[in-house]
């Protein structure tokens, strides 16, 4: 069987779920073929997986995208990824085009609701209306321990608190000021810092780094979560179910999408807590900055003093490690086609 795989737009955190299920697929002995924007192509090469590449969406549609997010409201405004967000944000987005699929190609739109939906959220944090929900537990990764783990310490120093803000932001013009809020939030505490600020920011562009911060374009993840004791992010569905998967606490900062949703989620699941930005305006899309300095801190403070954060987030990582495997997931699905 060869399976076809697509990722239309940048953003290594849309690609990485794709890929994770491409892998297995490829293990159970059929073709994967993933298909991505030129942007993507490295990344696309670094998943070991053969791919494609097509055309990049133009840059005038996709800013009319970013303005649409802008103009919000944030509720409203929600990315369609099949397996990255919540299950609810993609039925709706799903019923929303249909209309649009079924004057290119009729009964496309049917076969899609009908079709298998594959989701690695727990069903206590992401009910579905989708008929055929499959819920797995990622694989874990294999791969050889990343050298700069060193960089992170022991835990002498004081917790290992991980700072992103996913792959997207970093394209966009709140991303330095919003880099910058967090590093001045961690100056000073005693913690150890990790952040990472995706590929399309230069380390260099953020000014005075903190002493107790380490920055980063990109390390792996599922590395960094095995040994941090908080996450602070933007509410992104990989980040926040990676970190609640492996049983960390978070701190969210909302900035567009499906973060606000993520966010109320986690904060109703008591497992983190929420800062709303004070350079919130009419539209979907935030940023932090300076007047943010003073919450951020607060509950990163908070989130690693009280107990009862990392035993929520512990509480649906035993969920998650319950679920499937992603190898029994997919030995099943493609048994079934």
């Amino acid at each position: 069987m060869r399976v076809l795989l697509g990722c239309s737009l940048g953003g290594e955190g849309h690609l990485v779920p794709l890929t994770t299920v491409g892998r297995a697929i490829n293990r159970a002995g059929h073709e994967v073929v993933v298909v991505v924007p030129p942007a993507m192509a490295a990344s696309a090469q670094r998943t070991g997986l053969s791919y494609r590449v097509g055309d990049e969406p133009p840059l005038a549609f996709v800013e009319e995208i970013w303005q649409r997010v802008r103009a919000g409201p944030a509720d409203a405004v929600a990315e369609a990824q099949v397996g990255i967000s919540l299950a609810s944000l993609e039925s709706g987005v799903r019923k929303m085009v249909a209309p649009i699929i079924d004057g290119f190609a009729p009964g496309v739109a049917a076969a899609i609701g009908a079709a298998p939906y594959l989701s690695s959220f727990p069903a206590s944090l992401d009910p579905s209306d989708w008929p055929d929900t499959r819920r797995f537990r990622p694989t874990a990764t294999t791969a050889q321990p990343d050298t700069r783990e060193s960089w992170w310490g022991d835990g002498a120093a004081g917790p290992l608190v991980y700072v992103t803000f996913g792959s997207v932001l970093g394209h966009l013009s709140e991303a330095i000021a919003t880099y910058r809020c967090a590093l001045d939030a961690v100056a000073g505490l005693p913690v150890r810092v990790l952040m990472t600020v995706g590929r399309a920011t230069e380390v260099a562009s953020l000014g005075f780094i903190p002493e107790n911060t380490r920055v980063e374009q990109w390390v792996p993840q599922d590395a960094v979560l095995r040994r941090a004791d908080l996450v602070v992010c933007h509410g992104g569905s990989g980040t926040t179910f990676g970190a609640l998967g492996a049983g960390v606490p978070v701190v969210i900062c909302p900035l567009f999408a499906d973060q606000s949703r993520n966010a109320r989620m986690v904060h109703d699941a008591g497992a983190g807590v929420v800062l709303s930005s004070e350079n919130e305006a009419a539209g979907g899309l935030l940023g932090l900055g300076p007047a943010d300095v003073p919450g951020l801190r607060q509950r990163i403070e908070e989130v690693l003093r009280e107990p009862r954060y990392r035993d929520g987030a512990r509480r649906i990582g035993v969920e998650m490690s319950s679920m499937p495997g992603l190898d029994e997931m997919v030995e099943r699905l493609t048994q079934r086609l």
